[in-house]
């Protein structure tokens, strides 16, 4: 299992493990524009079979082992 980033047409994923088409996002303190085109792009990979994980600070700071668990569980999904 190899972990990168990687790009999605002209926009970059914050992780990406590429051979199982899992991505994880974190997504910031956004405007209303830079979210909606973060939808589109993610509507765009979830098209193309990729699993799209999308975690806040609060879910970084306050329930890491939640997103390790989740993570974890994605990457196992998609080895089957």
């Amino acid at each position: 299992m190899r972990c990168s980033t990687t790009t999605a047409g002209s926009s970059r994923l914050d992780l990406a493990y590429a051979e199982q088409f899992v991505a994880v996002e974190f997504d910031g303190a956004l405007h209303w524009a830079q979210r909606r085109s973060d939808d589109r792009r993610r509507d765009a990979l979830r098209a193309l079979g990729w699993t799209i994980l999308v975690f806040s600070a609060d879910d970084i700071y306050h329930a890491p082992d939640r997103v390790v668990s989740l993570v974890a569980a994605a990457l196992a999904r998609s080895s089957r």
